[in-house]
């Protein structure tokens, strides 16, 4: 099957390369500016969590089993990986497009709390690891 979004991307790169470019950079900077992370933070969590298998096991009073957490752990990786492929390839513009979009499912939610403690937790740890190798 063809990827549509793929073409008008790289049709817009070809013929409108300046503008696109300048679009693009423009989402860059605010995917990157801090006072964003709570939208973006918000937006991920519908995409990778929210709207995915939990919501069928939720609205079917489905308890969560070992089988249904292997789904949720394959799904939501896989989303993970959407969002660094769009990263990893520059595709500012259409993750914000997408985010923006996506917020619409946050109504009411408390601010984010960005977690850190537990990243630092983690590299500490590899750092003890590697010191005692």
């Amino acid at each position: 099957m063809k990827d549509k979004t793929t073409d008008l991307v790289k049709h817009a790169k070809k013929y409108h390369k300046k503008e696109y470019d300048a679009l693009n950079n423009d989402a860059k900077s605010w995917l990157l500016d801090p006072k964003n992370i709570d939208l973006i933070s918000k937006a991920i969590a519908v995409y990778i969590f929210r709207n995915g298998p939990i919501e069928d096991y939720h609205s079917e009073g489905t308890p969560i089993g070992q089988e249904e957490m292997k789904k949720l752990n394959i799904f939501m990786a896989d989303r993970i990986a959407g969002l660094l492929t769009f990263i990893i390839n520059g595709d500012w513009s259409r993750l914000v497009i997408i985010l923006n979009w996506l917020k619409l499912w946050t109504t009411g939610w408390n601010l984010v709390e960005p977690t850190v403690r537990e990243l630092n937790d983690i590299f500490l740890g590899i750092i003890d690891l590697s010191k005692s190798a």
